[in-house]
Formats: structure tokens, sequence, C-alpha cells
């Protein structure tokens, strides 16, 4: 089958903007902007984030300009 559903764990940077919607809207839109319509060594070509499986952190970390790091599992449909 030229697609298959691949699970991938990503570090995500949500702006201070960010930070007043869902977290689970927040972290889809994040993800999808970092990864749909982009090639993956050895997975293939990202076509969609079908869904989000687990999140965990959140810390602000004031350095960084007041973002908030996460860390997002999620299965995406991809082209291979």
């Amino acid at each position: 089958m030229p697609f298959r559903l691949v699970e991938f764990e990503e570090d995500v940077r949500l702006a201070p903007a960010d930070l007043g919607r869902p977290p689970a809207e927040a972290l889809t839109s994040a993800v999808e902007a970092a990864f749909v319509d982009r090639v993956v060594p050895g997975a293939g070509l990202v076509v969609a984030v079908v869904a989000p499986l687990a999140a965990s952190g959140g810390d602000i970390h004031p350095a960084g300009g007041g973002a908030a790091r996460w860390t997002v599992r999620f299965s995406a449909a991809v082209f291979r």
C-alpha cells in the first residue's frame, strides 16, 4: 500500500500567542505546520496528521520568549 500510518515523537514550541488556545488544538496546528507536505527520511511524505496520541511538558521558558515546550507523540498518514 502506498499510504501507511506512522507514529512520530517531536518537541514542539508553542508561541505565547498560542497559549490561550486549547492545548490539543494548538499542538495539532504546530505539528501540522512542521510535518505536513514534508519528507521525513526513512518514513516518506507526510500527507496529514491523523491524531495526537500523547503530550507532555508545557513548561514555559522565560528565556525562550515565554514560549512553552511540549513533547508530542502523534500518528500521521505517510506516502511511501
